[in-house]
């Protein structure tokens, strides 16, 4: 999905490890551009595309990550940052999307512009030196996105 903006993540990525930070990355679904985005990648043996995952095998890969990152260009709320969250991950999503109203940068994670790469290895930079305290946060912070609040999020936005 073109809105998931995988090729920003990947530049981030490309990035870290030309500034000697070895990162690895996992790019889960499928769709139209999974192919095309093999192509690309086919020489950077540090991304592995997953395909679709189920609930097992995305809670696997959580816990096998140190980060998610999801910039998509639009977002209504976006549960996979919260899934992602409640593995104590810190987070980093597109400015002005979804998730980005409910927590100041740098509490569980930073926004970054939609194509904002740059921007998201700084943030990247950021979560190495306070890891811990942003993955206690988003494991805490979790736990405040109910069913019933995230259902009643997606009815204001339809409303």
């Amino acid at each position: 999905d073109k809105n998931k903006n995988v090729n920003t993540t990947i530049k981030i990525c490309e990035e870290l490890r030309n500034q000697g930070i070895n990162t690895k990355l996992f790019v889960v679904g499928d769709g139209k551009l999974l192919n095309k985005l093999k192509l690309q990648s086919k020489n950077k043996n540090y991304i592995e595309f997953k395909g679709k995952a189920n609930k097992e095998e995305l809670k696997k890969l959580y816990d096998e990550s140190d980060i998610f990152i999801m910039p998509s260009q639009f977002e209504t709320f976006g549960l996979v940052y919260v899934e992602a969250m409640t593995r104590g991950l810190p987070i980093i999503y597109t400015r002005g999307q979804g998730i980005d109203q409910y927590f100041e940068d740098g509490v569980v994670g930073f926004p970054i512009a939609y194509n904002g790469y740059n921007e998201g290895v700084k943030s990247v930079k950021k979560i190495m030196l306070n890891y811990e305290s942003i993955s206690t946060n988003g494991l805490t912070n979790s736990k405040s996105f109910s069913w019933k609040l995230i259902a009643n999020q997606y009815i204001d936005i339809y409303q």
